[in-house]
């Protein structure tokens, strides 16, 4: 039963971690928003492994320790132009 339980927790944990994200919508990607949201991730764990930018302009995590979820919420603080308008949010994908 414990190691059931064990193998859940690791597996919704593991469903929100992504290895490489960025801001990223239907107009565009946005390189600056991408590496102040990687940073912010960067800031709230010192032993992870996380650094911008990745050969495609990405937060990029070769442990897979990019929280998707937060990263989305992150990108669709900031407003680009032309417009303004209010970036969509966030592309994320595994290695």
């Amino acid at each position: 039963m414990r190691l059931a339980l064990i193998v859940l927790m690791t597996s919704a944990t593991s469903v929100l971690a992504v290895s490489n994200c960025k801001c990223q919508d239907a107009l565009g990607q946005y390189n600056d928003a991408t590496g102040l949201c990687c940073a912010d991730q960067a800031s709230k764990d010192p032993f992870n492994d996380l650094y911008y930018p990745g050969p495609s302009h990405q937060c990029d995590s070769a442990l897979g320790e990019i929280d998707q979820g937060d990263f989305n919420s992150c990108c669709r603080t900031f407003w680009e132009q032309p417009g303004p308008h209010q970036i969509g949010g966030a592309f994320c994908w595994h290695i």
